[in-house]
């Protein structure tokens, strides 16, 4: 197989030293021209309802039984994600019109239970749906499916520290200094955007007293599912940020977004809550440390949750 060859035109160029250089949705690494670095950012949605389809159409005859169909599929890449799973998926028919339906409709035995899937998996689940006989109008109703999952996604983050003598003299001779760091975002659709705020490479604790880089995090929603209660558990178990040992928070003051409280499964619980799609930003330090020449280190965070995909099919049921 050719590798692809990306060509990117004079604007886009500088539209990518402004302003990144993410391609959401793919597993594609563009550096900033003239920086280096650059981001990779895995597959949002793993989990998808690729398809819903009823069977024998989507119009039907009051006392017509209907069968829904909804394929699942992993969309994991099974190289980058060798050995991995999604497990602990469940698949639920939430919505299809109790009054005009006999009976529960009940997922194949398959999807009854929890279930895994493994990277490009698809997995059909399946329905049986049978109106009441004595409907005397034509009928729509939206049979809408949702699928849940628990998942962790992870992000590296680079940060570069440089001598400050080192420095003084690479801008004195007037070579380039300035770098642009990396940035991995791995496979999930709620994803923690760690930058570096500060210019690479930020001078050594040499530089003087209080020598610090600033970096910005938030949490977002980047799939096109939703995040159970909008909101992510404010412990360790759910969100971790973690920095090498070489490095510390400015003040030994810990990096973690304002919380709040909500009721969860009853109980008041502290959260990091989401809002159209993302957390309100934390920005903060980390002091420099002393460096011999230049060094980079990387910043580790990991979120995980609860996620929803749905999706929904129209019916129309008429009169015998």
């Amino acid at each position: 197989m050719k590798p692809i060859v990306l060509v990117l035109a004079p604007m886009l160029l500088l539209v990518l030293a402004v302003s990144g250089c993410t391609i959401p949705g793919t597993d594609i690494t563009i550096p900033i021209p003239g920086l280096g670095g650059g981001t990779t950012d895995y597959t949002h949605d793993i989990i998808i309802i690729k398809s819903m389809q009823a069977v024998p159409a989507t119009t039907i005859k009051a006392g017509q039984t209907l069968t829904l169909y909804a394929d699942l599929q992993n969309m994991q890449d099974p190289e980058r994600a060798a050995g991995s799973q999604v497990e602990d998926i469940e698949i639920e028919l939430y919505d299809y019109c109790t009054n005009l339906f006999t009976g529960e409709p009940k997922p194949n035995e398959d999807c009854s239970k929890k279930f895994d899937m493994s990277p490009q998996e698809i997995k059909t689940c399946s329905w049986e749906l049978t109106p009441r006989e004595d409907l005397m109008l034509i009928t729509p109703c939206e049979l809408k499916v949702k699928v849940t999952y628990e998942h962790s996604t992870k992000t590296v983050t680079s940060i570069t520290f440089i001598d400050s003598d080192e420095l003084g003299g690479r801008i004195r001779r007037g070579e380039p200094w300035q770098i642009g760091g990396s940035t991995t975002r791995g496979y999930g659709p709620v994803k923690t955007y760690l930058e570096v705020e500060t210019q690479q490479p930020v001078p050594d604790a040499d530089s003087g007293e209080g020598a610090s880089a600033s970096i910005s995090m938030k949490i977002r929603n980047v799939g096109q599912g939703y995040i159970k209660d909008s909101a992510i558990i404010a412990d360790d178990d759910h969100f971790s940020i973690k920095l090498p040992d070489e490095l510390d928070w400015k003040d030994n003051e810990k990096c973690m977004f304002e919380t709040q409280k909500i009721k969860i499964d009853g109980s008041d619980t502290d959260v990091i809550k989401i809002i159209r799609k993302e957390s309100t930003p934390k920005f903060c330090k980390i002091g420099s440390p002393y460096v011999e020449i230049e060094q980079t280190y990387d910043m580790n965070a990991e979120v995980t949750y609860d996620y929803e995909f749905r999706k929904n099919i129209r019916i129309q049921i008429e009169p015998r």
